[in-house]
């Protein structure tokens, strides 16, 4: 049973930088997506105040479409 661990430790001191760098890319990625979200839902809720009615139809269709999607249809789509 000793030996079982022993392997396991082993193995994990062995992979633990690439885990390490894994955690920090995800971080990052992370990061960046919601600073990026957080600007794209600011335009669109500026560009859905617009008085343009052409503007303001388009900026409620895409609201509409990604609030009405279930995030499972939107990935696979995509995938």
């Amino acid at each position: 049973m000793i030996a079982g661990w022993s392997l396991f430790f082993n193995d994990l001191t062995e992979q633990l930088p690439l885990v390490v760098d894994g955690i920090k890319e995800t971080c990052k990625l992370a990061l960046i997506v919601s600073i990026t979200g957080f600007l794209w839902g600011i335009i669109i809720f500026f560009l859905s105040l617009s008085h343009r009615p052409v503007v303001k139809a388009i900026t409620r269709l895409y609201m509409d479409f990604f609030i009405g999607t279930p995030l499972i249809l939107i990935l696979f789509v995509i995938y």
